[in-house]
């Protein structure tokens, strides 16, 4: 992911896509001590001056089919990210898409400084869809077939535009994971998510 953001980030997850933005969320907040507060310590730590502002903010909307299938959520609060939860079948927050919690915040005029998304390859197109026409940086952590992880294969390529308007294939396991949402050339048979 690129550096932090000058002002709020959301975090769009849907499945085990929040697993990476405990650890990004801890840096550009400044929060990367690990395992202290539970003794109620949290040391300045020598990175910390990279991370956002003290008035930037984060906040994790966080999709999955059913509350059983939630993991972490305390873990994000304690470190000060706020959650917003999504369920397919209403078991717990929003009953339907993860992507409808973003859309409700950008309809009242919410304008993070960055959006991040991680899941399922349908969400993640429909998060690009709906993030466009508002011209908001986006970021999408891809998760493609990786036959042999080092990019000598090439099973894990995506279309990526490229600024001249053309396509190129780019290795998610070595050019990626992470792509411009606006670069990526989604496929038209994603799913609506």
């Amino acid at each position: 992911f690129g550096p932090p953001p000058a002002g709020p980030v959301i975090f769009v997850a849907g499945g085990i896509g929040q697993t990476p933005f405990l650890a990004l969320g801890r840096w550009w907040l400044g929060k990367m001590s690990y395992g202290l507060q539970s003794k109620g310590l949290d040391p300045p730590c020598p990175g910390s001056a990279v991370g956002l502002s003290s008035s930037s903010s984060a906040t994790l909307l966080y999709g999955v089919r059913t509350a059983a299938l939630l993991a972490g959520v305390n873990d994000f609060r304690q470190v000060g990210i706020d959650v917003e939860i999504a369920t397919d079948d209403g078991s717990a927050g929003h009953r339907g898409f993860v992507t409808e919690l973003l859309a409700r915040r950008l309809k009242q005029g919410e304008r993070p400084a960055r959006i991040v998304g991680c899941g399922p390859s349908s969400m993640l197109a429909a998060l690009a869809r709906l993030v466009e026409p508002f011209d908001i940086p986006c970021e999408v952590s891809l998760e493609n077939h990786m036959a042999c992880g080092f990019g000598a294969c090439f099973s894990c390529v995506v279309p990526i535009r490229q600024p001249a308007g053309t396509i190129d294939l780019r290795r998610v396991c070595v050019e990626g994971p992470v792509f411009a949402a606006s670069a990526v050339e989604w496929p038209a048979s994603a799913s609506p998510h």
